[in-house]
C-alpha cells in the first residue's frame, strides 16, 4: 500500500532515484567498513596475511548469502539472491511499519546516510593507518627453501611453486574461488544443511534436473572453471631466466606445477566423492565412475592450462593481473573448460546410458595426448 500523499507514478519513481542513489553509497561504505575492520581484528592478533584477510573478508560477504539458502525453502536462485541484498533487510520492516513503503524508503535513506558519514569519519581518523597498512606492502613470511631439506627434486619444486603461488595475492585470490566453492559446497551437503539440496528438481522449459543432475554439474563447474595452471608459467616473470639455465627437464616443472592445481581441489573432492558416493550413487561402479571422472577432469584441465600457458606465455608484465585474468592463456583455458563444462551439462541433461563412461574416454584419450605433449615440450623450443 503507498502513501495516500503521493501519486502512485511519482512513488515509484522516486523510489527508483533513491535506490539508484544509495544503493551503490551503501554497498561502497559497507565494503570499505568490513575491509578495515578485518584488517584491524588481524592487525590487533598480530596476523600480516593478506591470503587470510582476503579469505575472510570473502567469507563475510559470502555468510549471508549462505544463510538464506539455509533458512529458505526453495532453492530458486532469484528469491535467493533478492533476500540477500540491503534493500530486502528493509522490506522485512513492513511487519512494523503498516506496510507503509514511504516509511521503508525513509529509513534505508537515513541509514545509508548515517552509515556513510560514520565511515568517512573513520577515513579521517584512521588515514595515517589506511596510508601504512594500504599504500606500504606488508613483508610477508615466505616459505624459505633453503630451510628445507629435502632429497626429493619433486618435493622442492613443489615448495618452490607453492611459495610463488602465495606470494601474490592476485594469484590466490583469483584461483581460490572455486576449490573454496567445491569445499563449502560440499560441507553443506555432508551436514545436511537443507533437505532440499537433496530433494530439490529444477523444471526448465524442456527438461527436468534432479538434485543428482544439479550436484554433478556443481561438481564440475568448479572443477574446470578455475586452474592455476594457465598462468603458472607466466607468473615467473623476469625469472624464467633461472629455470632456462637450470638442468631441469621440462616435465619436472609440469608435475610440480600441476601438483600445486590439484592440492588445492583435494579437500573439496574428498568430501565430494563422500557426498555423492553416500547420497546419489546407485552402485559400486557408479561411484567409482564418479570418482575416476572427478580426478580425471581436474588432472586434464590442469595439463591443459599449463600447455596453453607454454603455447601463449608472457613474461615481460608490469601487472600481475595482466596475464592472470587477461593473459590469452588464461582466456584459452576458459573457453576449453567451458566446451567441457557444456559437454557434461548436455550428456547429463540428455540422461545419456553412457555418460560417465564417454567423459571418462574422452578425459583418458586427451590426458595422454597431453603427457605425450608435454614430455616433448620444452621452455625454450616454445
Amino acid at each position: 500500500m503507498h502513501v495516500s500523499i503521493l501519486p502512485s507514478f511519482w512513488f515509484v519513481l522516486l523510489f527508483a532515484l533513491i535506490l539508484i542513489v544509495t544503493l551503490p553509497v551503501l554497498i561502497i561504505a559497507t565494503t570499505f567498513f568490513v575491509s578495515l575492520t578485518v584488517k584491524i581484528i588481524l592487525n590487533f592478533f598480530k596476523i600480516y596475511s593478506h591470503i587470510i584477510e582476503v579469505l575472510l573478508t570473502f567469507l563475510i560477504f559470502l555468510f549471508p548469502l549462505l544463510y538464506n539458502i539455509y533458512q529458505l525453502s526453495s532453492l530458486d536462485y532469484k528469491v535467493v539472491f533478492s533476500t540477500s541484498t540491503p534493500a530486502f533487510l528493509f522490506s522485512m520492516m513492513n511487519r512494523f511499519t503498516s506496510d507503509f513503503e514511504f516509511l521503508n524508503l525513509l529509513t534505508l535513506l537515513a541509514v545509508t546516510l548515517i552509515f556513510t558519514f560514520f565511515t568517512g569519519y573513520i577515513f579521517i581518523k584512521q588515514y595515517d593507518f589506511l596510508i601504512t597498512n594500504y599504500s606500504t606492502p606488508i613483508k610477508k613470511r615466505v616459505l624459505n627453501l633453503n630451510k628445507i631439506h629435502s632429497n626429493s627434486l619433486l618435493q622442492k619444486l613443489f615448495f618452490k611453486e607453492l611459495q610463488l603461488y602465495l606470494s601474490s595475492v592476485t594469484y590466490v585470490s583469483n584461483t581460490i574461488l572455486t576449490p573454496a566453492a567445491l569445499f563449502v559446497g560440499s560441507l553443506l551437503y555432508l551436514f545436511h544443511t537443507s533437505s532440499l539440496l537433496y530433494d530439490y528438481s529444477l523444471e526448465l522449459s524442456f527438461i527436468i534436473l534432479s538434485s543428482k543432475d544439479i550436484f554433478i554439474l556443481f561438481t564440475t563447474i568448479c572443477l574446470l572453471l578455475t586452474t592455476t595452471t594457465s598462468s603458472s608459467l607466466s607468473i615467473e616473470g623476469h625469472r624464467i631466466w633461472i629455470l632456462l639455465t637450470s638442468p631441469l627437464s621440462f616435465m619436472d616443472l609440469a608435475v610440480a606445477k600441476v601438483s600445486l592445481n590439484l592440492i588445492l581441489f583435494v579437500p573439496g573432492l574428498i568430501f565430494t566423492n563422500y557426498v555423492y558416493n553416500q547420497h546419489f550413487s546407485s552402485s559400486f561402479f557408479d561411484s567409482l565412475l564418479f570418482i575416476s571422472f572427478t580426478f580425471s577432469s581436474l588432472l586434464l584441465i590442469s595439463m591443459m592450462g599449463l600447455l596453453i600457458n607454454l603455447k601463449f606465455p608472457n613474461y615481460n608484465w608490469s601487472n600481475e593481473m595482466e596475464i592472470i585474468k587477461q593473459g590469452k592463456a588464461t582466456i584459452v583455458t576458459a573457453i576449453i573448460s567451458t566446451c567441457l563444462i557444456s559437454l557434461t551439462g548436455i550428456l547429463i541433461v540428455l540422461n545419456f546410458a553412457f555418460s560417465f563412461q564417454l567423459l571418462l574416454l574422452v578425459n583418458f584419450c586427451l590426458i595422454g595426448y597431453l603427457v605425450y605433449k608435454l614430455k616433448k615440450s620444452s621452455l625454450i623450443s616454445d
